[in-house]
């Protein structure tokens, strides 16, 4: 039987070859006829193995689209510690493919990935979010008020504000969840950082208006919720190979921690010498370059394979702007045509 034939069985029979290849193996062990009257057959006593083999092929015919599932998840190439999921089914994928099998063998196919997913979880600091949960109060205010009537003369008016920016935040995040799977990953970063960028901006410029700043702010925290926040903290794990991701990611989340921490440290030092302008310099600055660029090396993940982004990644210096097509037809379907 060619593969060409044997795919259109399965697809008929709506379980693998093997499968029914395995069944018939056990008939003929001991010897019964299929097809025999069942007053014809001999009593059968099934060992163990055959009853535990027979468990798992119930399991595999129920389970294949789980199966599946995971196999786009790992892809069809997987070290050893993977051949118990999908050793049976990996016959199932095209030649064309194939290209696809030389990455994903060594941490190094996976560092692109791993440099990418570091930069956008970092932009999450560069939006100035925790910058505005902890010195709001000092940006709102400017330097027309001596310390000592900082708490007098902020408690009504900061606290206002900085629940109606959770809120902002929370109905925001909600509206990003279905964002992110409708128009994926790269998109909502872009559209953030560059919105986080020029709220910023505004915020930086106007600080004798204390309106226009909390507009400013909120939608500063629109953007985050909206674009760069989630993507921040597991994009990574979708940008470097399965067997690697366990490292990269809480890496990646280090670093963007590591940042906030910084810009947050600094800040005071930094708002002393320059003052407003200190959300230009930690923020709104380092967002754009952050901006462009994840614009020039941050590929399309959703609807993406494993494999098919570190085929993108590794195969094209600028991966985020490539124009250059890839196979991407198998049996799972056809994936988004060329949104890098």
């Amino acid at each position: 039987m060619n593969e060409q034939d044997r795919r259109l069985f399965e697809k008929m029979i709506n379980m693998p070859y093997f499968c029914v290849t395995k069944f018939e193996e056990i008939y003929l062990k001991k010897k019964i006829d299929p097809f025999a009257k069942q007053t014809e057959r001999p009593d059968i006593v099934f060992e163990p193995s055959d009853v535990l083999v027979c468990n798992s092929l119930a399991h595999d015919i129920t389970d294949i689209s789980a199966i599946e599932s995971k196999l786009f998840y790992h892809g069809i190439q997987r070290s050893n510690s993977y051949r118990p999921l999908i050793s049976n089914y990996e016959l199932m994928e095209s030649n064309n493919n194939l290209k696809y099998a030389r990455y994903g063998k060594s941490w190094r196919d996976s560092f692109k990935g791993f440099l990418i997913g570091a930069v956008v979880a970092a932009s999450y600091a560069f939006t100035g979010d925790d910058l505005i949960d902890t010195f709001s109060a000092n940006m709102l205010l400017g330097d027309n008020v001596g310390s000592k009537q900082l708490h007098q003369s902020t408690d009504t008016f900061t606290i206002l504000v900085s629940d109606a920016l959770g809120l902002v935040l929370f109905a925001s995040s909600l509206l990003g969840i279905f964002l992110a799977d409708r128009y994926g990953r790269r998109r909502l970063v872009l559209m953030g950082l560059f919105g986080t960028c020029f709220a910023n901006f505004g915020a930086a410029f106007y600080t004798s208006n204390k309106t226009i700043v909390s507009l400013c702010f909120a939608a500063t925290k629109m953007f985050i919720g909206v674009g760069c926040g989630g993507p921040a903290w597991f994009l990574t794990s979708e940008l470097v190979d399965p067997d690697y991701a366990w490292i990269f990611q809480p890496l990646s989340t280090g670093i963007l921690l590591s940042t906030t921490m910084l810009e947050t440290f600094f800040y005071l030092s930094i708002d002393a010498l320059i003052g407003s302008y200190s959300l230009l310099v930690l923020a709104a600055g380092p967002a754009l370059a952050a901006a462009v660029v994840i614009y020039l090396y941050l590929p399309e993940t959703k609807g993406r394979s494993s494999e098919e982004i570190q085929y993108m990644l590794n195969s094209n210096s600028f991966s985020g702007i490539s124009k250059k097509k890839s196979s991407t037809s198998d049996v799972y379907g056809t994936f988004d045509d060329g949104i890098y």
